[in-house]
């Protein structure tokens, strides 16, 4: 029979062979002719498993084992080693029953599962009516392989129901329990069970079973009261409209599609790096779906909706909604700094390829990896289909803008660009009018250090000035000659460089080389070309530079953005040399991308970070990577894919890229020099000082009238960068208008807002892999889609996400809407109609109601694929209104009572409604939506509770949220100790259950315990409290009386005994302080010496140390605002350089104000060694909520105050102070 791998197909000796007797049809106990149904039988139900399972190894051609063939009726009946396989008529006799039974250690099939249980009835089947078999003979080789091959058994498999196109439902007659399709369609299936529906549930269980279903909460009091004085038919539809409407009903489904795309904040692995700003993808999924955008749409949306050519709009935000769908492409989980970044891509895509068709298609895409899938018309073809269609997309922080918001005074901003560059012209070359005498005088500073022996003089064109300035006649030829020999000298070498065969190379300032990289971001448009100059946005000085010809992201603002994406090569050369200009300060980034890989770490996966305002060569050594397929990237600090920064203004340039082999010529970083922009030859300084001035002059005109040479660009660049011509505002009012007018403008430019998404390279094809094995390549495979619903190929250009979408979102594909018509049904019910919600394949449940999945679907397409109105159909159904008891039901019908729904399963609460219920029920729940991530311990949403890998919510985790690492279409229900201790001891439950009963003793409307006790129960669970409940809930309150006043005894003895010694304490200390305050009066008090502090921050205007050098650097949207330091991001934080003296005891002092008290282990000032392993700070809430601590390393300093609790601190600033004695003596002021 068929299994896995063929290299583990060796039998158990015991039982090596099914067959040792010869037996003919005669003798089988039924002479007669089989009937026409029974060779039908075999037919449909036998010889499509057979072929498929058995023939590979069990055959009259090539393989026999066990001598046993299956391929024919005599290889059957005369069987192998071990006896017959089948005895008509006798299942229990027939080893090929039991071998598919799994019934001792004879398994077959071989290593894989058993087969399901409707074939294995069957087979007993087939065997009870006789084992018609009408194969008389054997096929022969080619016939044989005709069978086994994939298209046959693709074309078997195929007919899998759910491979199956939905039929037309016959739909049954109305009856007195319902008229609604859905009710019929359950009540028939009931009647073949002899089961009758269960009643109606009351009022109050429907509507906290429907608000917990479309919202997450329970029933708002005074909508459930509105419900339930509510006599009229329309009630209902009434109280299921209000609900769907709400802006909880996204909020309660966002977090089923964030389970199925395994929704996380961070990538885990070691440091657990976040994924920036991936809640921008939950709360795309609130918006759409409270907006009921079609099910089609969100499909397209999450494939490819940042390529979609008529997307949706958020007028509001003005972006692009449909690009942030991509965003689930990012959430996959990474490793840290793989040895070979190969294997990490492989394991990111085919979590991707594993997620995508799970959630779609319900098929397991990726189980076809290194084989034929075992059980689905799945192809190995297929997986690599998908793949090369992911292979295709790179991991990035995408810009989700608008046209017309990315292009914001885009259009004016060059207008007046073009007016600055006129009168900067006209004003530079009125100065140039001046004498050179006049000029050299201006110029001395710049003049003296071109004649110093460092680097940065070969970027000061004035060199030849200070050379030679003091010479004449012969030595001044002689030197100028010379320094025109070095620069040719340079130049040649330049061009030796770009001349000699490289591997590979770029020239971005020329040609067409940069249409082939990807180009992305508000910044770049394209190539600039020599003379482009950039604003400075602020202060005095007016130009920045003046670039070169290539890509710069800068041209109009450095808040526009920009990445840059090389095309993918191999890495068959030794070095990659990089021209790319850049300040280190505002945080762009250049690095080697390895096999997709996204991150910068360790010491493999490197990084550099340009800081030259003129392109400089920069190397990287890919000696390791021999092999591997790589691209550069080059992004603006806020765009870098995981460790995004901080700086909102930032820029790069880019001009050429070069891959060298060893012994290959290097790049050359040209000096700057007049030797460069001119052929004429001076011969004494005064010439050679005119011959400046006429440069200048020269290629100022042409600077005016368009581009200029690089040489030139660099040339004039310096003199304008360092004051050599008049570029402050200060000197030259008559640009200030302008330049106010640009500023004002650029200054509105808006921050671009980003996601996580992808960038897609120039689409290519994928090969096949053997075994799933990268290092054996077989034939490229054309990107395309399943083959079993379609021939075509992707011949795209671009990546093949837009015709994946298509084909994904294609109705006429009949998993398209089944699956999401089950995952709606599941919600709902708490069991799919396919209780395998993520499988319809093989492997996968049959529908218990396959006629009214069908009839889903075909709500879903009558109805624009809206899910809301399908779920509007579902719970007005008759079906979702009863109650979870069924009084005529039996013993015996239970188990089938709940899966024909013959009464509504009672379902459990997930870790996210019981935790939103207690917020509500405590009447403490923030409904602020969207936004950022929360810590668990604040009052918003669980939805909103961030969602680290590393370090997910004690409480959610606790109750089955599940861990993100693929699809979980159903949650996991658990019922573990540590649920019970929680709703016990966990601070969290314990403070809301004291928020909830300070509610109600607060209601002055409840007048006495009796009408507190209804109102709790109301709040709680949505009902009145019986009447035993409430006598319950009497006697517990009189034990709690009677307990307290126990305690308040208790509590007056120990009060008088602290008065008592405090008494006793003032008495010593009084006449102390009495001697005190008479020396001070009299001016004898004895001085104590304060040290100074050492560092100081102040945050007016700058993270600045104002009495050191120890300016911090903020990240992560740490930012200064109205003299404060903000910090609004749960990883935002400032950091300074390292201390330049050792401190043992210090004070550590802040003043500190928090937006909310339910914060925990906040750290507000700390100081630490330099390898981060021993620390003392300033913490908030670590262990206790609302308590200030000295925090230490694994608590090994750390003291608490036991204080009362923090307040004050969210309404106003508070100032906190800690001292460190040598002593070890810690003392906290407030």
């Amino acid at each position: 029979m068929n299994t896995c791998r063929q290299n583990n197909l060796q039998m158990y000796a015991g039982f090596v062979g099914i067959f040792f007797v010869l037996l003919s049809w005669a003798s089988t106990g039924s002479a007669a002719d089989p009937t026409a149904q029974q060779i039908e039988f075999f037919e449909s139900q036998i010889r499509p498993v057979l072929v498929e399972r058995c023939y590979r190894c069990h055959n009259s051609s090539s393989t026999t084992e066990g001598d046993l063939a299956l391929d024919f009726r005599d290889g059957l009946l005369q069987g192998g080693f071990s006896g017959p396989a089948v005895v008509p008529g006798k299942p229990q006799d027939s080893l090929l029953l039991q071998a598919i039974l799994h019934s001792d250690e004879l398994r077959m099939p071989k290593e894989d599962p058993r087969l399901n249980k409707t074939t294995i009835a069957a087979f007993r089947r087939w065997i009870e009516m006789g084992a018609a078999d009408p194969r008389d003979q054997p096929p022969n080789k080619e016939t044989l392989q005709q069978l086994t091959s994939w298209s046959s058994i693709r074309t078997t498999r195929m007919k899998l129901w759910s491979f199956q196109p939905p039929k037309p439902v016959e739909m049954p007659p109305a009856t007195a329990w319902s008229d609604k399709p859905i009710d019929r369609l359950i009540l028939q299936q009931l009647a073949q069970q002899h089961l009758q529906p269960a009643p109606p549930a009351d009022k109050p269980t429907i509507a906290r079973r429907l608000s917990f279903a479309l919202t997450g909460l329970p029933p708002a009091p005074s909508l459930l009261q509105q419900f339930l004085n509510d006599e009229s038919e329309q009630a209902y539809s009434r109280l299921v409209d209000q609900l769907l409407n709400s802006s909880q009903y996204g909020e309660r489904w966002a977090r089923h599609w964030m389970d199925v795309f395994r929704y996380a904040e961070s990538h885990g692995s070691e440091g657990d790096p976040r994924i920036p700003h991936a809640y921008r993808y939950r709360n795309y999924l609130i918006r759409a779906l409270n907006d009921d955008v079609p099910y089609t749409q969100m499909v397209r949306e999450h494939i490819a909706g940042d390529l979609l050519s008529n997307p949706r709009i958020n007028p509001t935000q003005q972006i692009n909604e449909s690009a942030l769908a991509t965003g689930h492409y990012r959430f996959v989980p990474h490793g840290y700094a793989p040895v070979d970044a190969k294997v990490e891509q492989i394991s990111f895509i085919d979590n991707q390829v594993d997620v995508i068709s799970k959630a779609f298609l319900g098929l397991t895409v990726s189980c076809a990896r290194c084989h034929n899938h075992k059980f689905d018309a799945i192809s190995q073809r297929d997986y690599y289909r998908f793949y090369g269609i992911l292979a295709n997309a790179r991991p990035a922080l995408i810009t989700v803008d608008t046209p017309t918001r990315a292009d914001t005074n885009k259009q004016q901003l060059t207008q007046l660009k073009q007016r600055i560059r006129l009168e900067l012209a006209q004003q530079w070359t009125k100065v140039l009018q001046d004498s050179s005498t006049s000029l050299m005088t201006r110029w001395q500073e710049q003049i003296k250090l071109a004649g110093k022996k460092d680097a940065i003089v070969d970027q000061n064109p004035l060199f030849e000035l200070a050379t030679l300035n003091n010479l004449s006649g012969e030595q001044f030829a002689n030197q100028w000659s010379q320094i025109k020999s070095t620069w040719t000298s340079a130049r040649d070498k330049n061009r030796a460089f770009q001349q000699q065969a490289l591997q590979r190379r770029w020239n971005l300032s020329s040609g067409d080389d940069h249409k082939q990289w990807t180009q992305y971001g508000s910044g770049l448009a394209g190539r600039s070309s020599g003379g482009d100059f950039a604003i400075n946005p602020t202060g005095d000085q007016i130009i920045e530079n003046i670039h070169v010809a290539g890509l710069f992201t800068n041209s109009l603002s450095s808040q526009h953005n920009g990445v840059l994406h090389s095309p993918e090569f191999n890495v068959d050369f030794d070095d990659i040399w990089i021209q790319v200009a850049g300040l280190k300060s505002m945080g762009s980034r250049l690095r080697f991308v390895i096999e997709n890989y996204p991150r910068v770490i360790g010491l493999l996966y490197l990084e550099q970070n340009p800081n030259s305002i003129d392109p400089t060569w920069i190397k990287f050594n890919m000696r390791y990577f021999h092999g591997d397929s790589m691209y550069l990237e080059l992004a603006t600090a806020y765009d870098l894919p995981v460790e995004a920064r901080s700086q909102q203004r930032s820029w790069f340039g880019l001009t050429n890229v070069a891959c060298l082999k060893a012994g290959q010529l290097p790049p050359v970083n040209l000096p700057n020099r007049l030797a460069a922009v001119t052929d004429q030859t001076p011969t004494n300084p005064q010439e050679l000082a005119k011959l400046y001035q006429d440069e200048l002059r020269r290629i100022i005109a042409q600077w005016q009238r368009g581009s200029i040479s690089d040489e030139e660009a660099r040339f004039l660049g310096f003199f304008v960068r360092n004051q050599l011509l008049p570029n402050q505002l200060s000197q030259l009012p008559s640009i200030e208008l302008l330049l106010t007018q640009y500023r004002q403008l650029e200054n509105t430019i808006p921050t671009p807002v980003r996601s996580p998404g992808v960038i897609d390279r120039h689409g290519v094809d994928h090969p096949l892999w053997t075994r799933g094995n990268p290092n054996d390549v077989a034939e490229m495979v054309p990107r395309g889609f399943l083959e079993a619903f379609s021939d075509r190929q992707y011949t795209t250009t671009q990546s093949g996400r837009l015709e994946l979408a298509e084909d994904l979102s294609n109705p006429d594909n009949p998993l398209v809407g089944r699956v999401i018509a089950n995952r709606i049904w599941h919600h709902l019910f708490g069991r799919g109609i396919v209780s395998t919600v993520d499988n319809f394949g093989h492997l996968g449940a049959r529908p218990t109601h396959p006629d009214l999945l069908n009839y889903l679907v075909s709500l879903l397409e009558e109805n624009n694929w809206s899910q809301k109105k399908l779920i509007r159909q579902i719970v007005m159904s008759a079906t979702y209104r009863q109650a979870s008891h069924n009084p005529s039901l039996s013993e015996n019908q239970q188990a089938t009572a709940l899966s024909m729904l013959a009464q509504f399963p009672i379902t459990r609460l997930d870790g996210e409604a019981i935790r939103d219920a207690m917020l509500t029920t405590a009447g403490s729940l923030d409904h602020t939506m969207y936004q950022s991530s929360v810590n668990g311990t604040s009052r918003r949403r669980s939805l909103y509770v961030q969602a680290r890998r590393n370090s997910p919510d004690p409480f959610l985790n606790i109750f089955d949220r599940p861990e993100p690492l693929s699809t979980v279409g159903a949650r996991a229900k658990t019922n573990v100790p540590a649920q019970s201790l929680t709703l016990l001891n966990s601070t969290f439950v314990i403070n809301t259950a004291k928020q909830f009963a300070a509610d109600i003793v607060g209601d002055t409307s409840l007048a006495d315990n009796n009408a507190r006790f209804h109102a709790m129960y109301l709040r709680a669970f949505s009902r009145a409290p019986t009447a035993i409940e409430l006598e319950q809930c009497a006697q517990y309150f009189k034990q709690m009386l009677l307990e307290q006043r126990e305690l308040d005894d208790k509590k007056d003895v120990l009060t008088k005994a602290i008065r008592s010694q405090t008494q006793q304490i003032t008495d010593i200390l009084h006449p102390v302080r009495q001697v005190l305050l008479k020396q001070k009066a009299a001016g004898k008090l004895p001085t104590v010496a304060i040290p100074s502090p050492l560092h100081h921050w102040d945050f007016e205007e700058s993270l600045e140390d104002q009495i050191g050098d120890l300016h911090a650097t903020a990240s992560n949207n740490a930012h200064i605002q109205n003299g404060a330091l903000i910090l609004n991001d749960a990883t935002a934080y400032a950091i300074t350089k390292p201390i330049s003296k050792n401190i043992k005891e210090k004070t550590l002092a802040a003043v500190v104000q928090l937006n909310t008290l339910n914060q925990k282990a906040g750290g507000v000032i700390t100081i630490q060694t330099n390898n981060g392993i021993y620390f003392d700070s300033i913490v908030y809430a670590e262990k206790d909520s609302q308590q200030w601590l000295a925090g230490s390393n694994n608590f090994s300093r750390t003291q608490g105050v036991n204080g009362p609790p923090e307040t004050a601190v969210v309404k106003t600033p508070v100032h906190i102070a800690i001292t460190y004695a040598t002593d070890g003596t810690i003392q906290i002021f407030r």
